[in-house]
């Protein structure tokens, strides 16, 4: 499901509009899924926003990890000589796998 970025996320029930479903992009064809008469109270779909890519993002990743949006940087998290594990997704996910490693 792809909206414009400046679309702002959307809801379903008392949170705010109320849709019968919602379409997901899914497969080569998507698919159309109907939410619950009972359901619509409590429900909340969330949309994706699609920011504009950085220019540099190893740099962008470097200063993500040096000023992260909460709580310490990840070299004040792990003492000197420990061991960590850094997980990579494989190619069906959009992760900047290159600058990411390079960056760490």
């Amino acid at each position: 499901m792809r909206t414009d970025a400046s679309d702002p996320p959307s809801t379903v029930g008392s949170r705010g509009a109320a849709p019968a479903g919602v379409r997901l992009d899914y497969g080569e064809t998507g698919l159309d899924l109907e939410v619950p008469a009972g359901a619509r109270e409590n429900a909340e779909i969330v949309r994706p926003r699609f920011p504009a890519p950085v220019a540099d993002p190893e740099a962008e990743i470097v200063r993500a990890l040096r000023e992260p949006v909460a709580g310490p940087p990840l070299r004040e998290r792990v003492p000197p000589g420990a061991a960590v594990a850094i997980s990579i997704c494989d190619g069906t996910r959009p992760q900047p796998r290159i600058p990411m490693l390079r960056a760490i």
